[in-house]
């Protein structure tokens, strides 16, 4: 046999053999290559930096935490409730927000140059006038800024109050602050990088935080004593550690109205969130992702809005206007809503049924509406009138008891299947920690649903809701006053027309021309006999105070009694 032959034949054997697994080898290096090289990249830099280089060490971790925040879901995207259940992205559709003082300070202010109006800054806006949009917004310019010019920027950081609650044990002030403290830098170590403490601790004392807190008018009553105490605590140890150090501080506005002295003095000024004005609300629309024909719509949109003042007042509030533009582009309806109220019935009304409505008859419609209304009525009525809840966090096992009831099964696993199965189908609720808490996509939905519950699920309804509203304004915790206040002009418009006048009646006594000034919009009565005192009133009020004195802050507030 020719030994070249053979040496061939051995060659080939073990080409065929070795070849495919070398050849396999090759293809899961590269695969690994390219899913972690930027995190082995990331090791490397900093393991030079650690030991030749410190600053570099701290830029690589702040670049990794900055680049992972931004890729997060919850400030990438903005939830627009509606059939279609759009995510769109917060780079891409958010319209720059005008903010002005309270008080007798003039100055206009948005994202880019708030903190020229101070280092600690409270930003009070009305319910869906873009508070969160505006926070998530800071949040990532200052992420982007923060990866290219580490060393002239803060490390931003953000924080939902409601999640933000101080164990009952801390009630000094100092245990407050250590505590608080210790959340911001838990926020930070938990993205996955390297020396994330190493890199908090550097910026607290140096650069600085920028700490974003987001709703405070949605943490529990409870609860608010400690957390207002932990803040303004924060505040001033954050003060000692750097004069860099940042805070912004979110709320309602009417919950504001309570609460403000608490904040006078650690976070002086305060800047109220302007409605769009028509040019904005027309720049809004431009950035909309519209599929077909985007400058037909944008035309007939705004055209729209321009022909109806009540309508397009409604969308200078930019949650309205994102949820107005989402149904107009999903539904073929062309009823269009005249009041908040309206508005909110017909936007539910497709969260609850539209999406199931293709396969249901008529009366299986109205029957799942009415089951899924009764859910979430109830749900909604029992969290905001229970004063120890956080207003948008209701709990998992009431839902699965109220599921019980309304269908009538006496098993947990098949509640909580039907009660998945409403979440999933209507995007209106989600899960907040796992079987223990779920909330509404916004607050002014739980809000709306528990004043359906009120008008058209309780046979008392109306009373219940005016006892519990007596009851929270008679409470020492500001927070409870306001509590309500935005479920009773829906109420009342949401009654039967029958009821409407004695209900009228009945807010007139509160004394309280504002909540008596939107539920006039709401139901529109202006025939009744109290629409003559309250306007006079109203006049009155306005004409006591020269034209000099107006400003944003009195406003809002001048008409409280």
């Amino acid at each position: 046999m020719d030994l070249s032959w053979t040496l061939d034949l051995k060659t080939a054997i073990l080409t065929l053999l070795i070849a495919p697994l070398f050849y396999f080898f090759l293809r899961r290096l590269y695969k690994f290559l390219r899913r972690h090289l930027q995190y082995l990249l990331d090791g490397f830099l900093w393991f030079v930096g650690r030991y030749i280089v410190r600053s570099l060490a701290a830029r690589t971790s702040l670049r990794r935490y900055c680049r992972t925040q931004l890729e997060a879901a919850a400030t990438k995207y903005l939830q627009v409730p509606g059939r279609a259940g759009l995510a769109l992205e917060t780079d891409r559709i958010f319209v720059t927000l005008k903010l002005e003082f309270g008080g007798n300070q003039e100055g206009t202010f948005s994202q880019g140059n708030l903190l020229t109006a101070g280092q600690r800054v409270r930003v009070v806006g009305d319910p869906g006038s873009g508070k969160s949009s505006l926070v998530k917004r800071i949040f990532r310019d200052a992420c982007r800024t923060a990866m290219w010019e580490a060393k002239d920027t803060r490390l931003p950081i953000i924080v939902e109050l409601k999640r933000f609650t101080p164990p009952k044990t801390a009630t000094e002030e100092p245990e407050l602050a250590s505590w608080a403290v210790n959340e911001l830098r838990s926020t930070v170590t938990a993205v996955e990088g390297y020396a994330m403490g190493e890199l908090f601790d550097s910026y607290i004392s140096n650069n600085g935080l920028l700490v974003l807190l987001d709703g405070l008018d949605e943490v529990s009553s409870e609860a608010y004593e400690r957390t207002a105490t932990a803040i303004r605590a924060l505040s001033r140890r954050l003060e000692h550690a750097s004069s860099e150090n940042a805070i912004i501080l979110t709320m309602r506005t009417q919950f504001h109205q309570q609460v403000r002295d608490d904040f006078a003095d650690d976070f002086p000024p305060t800047l109220y969130i302007r409605a769009f004005s028509p040019g904005e609300i027309y720049t809004f629309l431009n950035r909309w992702p519209f599929r077909h024909n985007k400058a037909r719509a944008i035309t007939r949109i705004y055209s729209d809005l321009t022909d109806r003042p009540t309508l397009r007042e409604m969308c200078s509030n930019p949650l309205v206007l994102a949820m107005y533009v989402s149904n107009d582009q999903s539904s073929d309806a062309t009823n269009t809503p005249d009041t908040r109220t309206a508005f909110y019935s017909q936007v539910v009304e497709e969260l609850l049924v539209a999406r199931r409505s293709r396969q249901l008859s008529l009366a299986a419609r109205s029957t799942l509406r009415e089951q899924r209304e009764a859910i979430l009525g109830r749900l909604a009525y029992q969290n905001l009138t229970d004063a120890n809840r956080p207003p948008n966090s209701l709990s998992w096992r009431e839902a699965l008891e109220v599921v019980s009831d309304v269908y009538g099964c006496d098993h947990s696993d098949v509640a909580e299947r039907y009660f998945r199965e409403l979440a999933r189908d209507t995007g209106i609720i989600s899960e907040e920690r796992e079987r223990e808490s779920f909330r509404f996509i916004h607050l002014t939905f739980c809000e709306f649903l528990a004043a359906k519950e009120c008008a058209q699920g309780r046979a008392n309804g109306w009373d219940d809701l005016m006892a519990a509203h007596r009851r929270f304004g008679d409470a020492s915790l500001p927070p409870l006053r306001t509590r309500l206040l935005e479920v009773i002009p829906f109420t009342c418009a949401l009654l039967p027309r029958v009821q409407r006048p004695d209900a009228l009646d009945e807010i007139a006594k509160l004394g309280d021309r504002q909540v008596m000034g939107r539920c006039f919009l709401e139901t529109q009565a202006y025939d009744h006999s109290r629409w003559q005192s309250y306007s006079e009133e109203e006049a009155a009020s306005l004409t006591e105070v020269s034209e000099e004195e107006w400003n944003e802050d009195w406003l809002r507030g001048h008409s409280r009694t």
